[in-house]
């Protein structure tokens, strides 16, 4: 990983591959299907798209390496520990102004209110990026993203998937940044009105 390299000062001999060892074994967990490096080699896909735009591209990137270091379906605390496991590996050898961004921008994937600056806009939409996908891609991304959750029903996770599309959908702009609104936001919105009408129509 060259990005460690370049942003964490003092990096010692072989700390980007255990980086990324790390990572690797965190991605590639049986449990995953849809928080995979699958996952992060697209949202890297699209953050190429909008490097020159970004403030700090260097933490938006190794934002979007960790925000999904660590997952749980089952816990509520995914970006926060996600957080913490790069503020430990970056272990004080990077500029604290330099972990805080990054900490921050993974912290607004939990989308608890509207992004406050540029980069984490970016963030946000490229976390969400698979919602403005063609309908079949969104909808086998969703397939993945409910084998993470064999411990609910379908009726559980149904409940669970109209209540925070709904969130989604009452947002005035589905994507905060021009750049990925102008591209991505009709596509998006014609995929959430669809998903959340099949699922009002289910029952059980």
């Amino acid at each position: 990983m060259s990005l460690w390299n370049r942003c964490i000062s003092d990096a010692k001999p072989g700390d980007a591959e255990h980086v990324f060892a790390v990572l690797d074994q965190n991605y590639s967990q049986p449990d995953r299907y849809y928080h995979t490096l699958d996952h992060i080699k697209a949202s890297l896909t699209h953050l190429d798209n909008i490097r020159e735009q970004s403030n700090q591209p260097d933490a938006l990137e190794m934002a979007v390496w960790f925000h999904d270091a660590v997952y749980d379906s089952r816990a509520t605390n995914n970006e926060l520990q996600s957080a913490k496991l790069f503020a430990r590996m970056a272990n004080d050898n990077a500029l604290r102004r330099f972990i805080d961004t990054v900490q921050r921008l993974i912290m607004v994937t939990v989308h608890p209110s509207r992004p406050e600056s540029r980069d984490e806009e970016f963030m946000v939409d490229i976390d969400l990026l698979s919602f403005g996908l063609p309908w079949a891609q969104f909808i086998a991304l969703g397939e993945f993203a409910r084998q993470e959750f064999p411990h609910l029903s379908d009726r559980e996770f149904d409940e669970n998937e109209l209540k925070f599309f709904e969130l989604l959908a009452d947002r005035p702009q589905f994507y905060f940044s021009d750049f990925f609104c102008d591209r991505y936001e009709a596509q998006a919105r014609a995929n959430l009105q669809k998903k959340i009408a099949d699922l009002k129509t289910r029952t059980y």
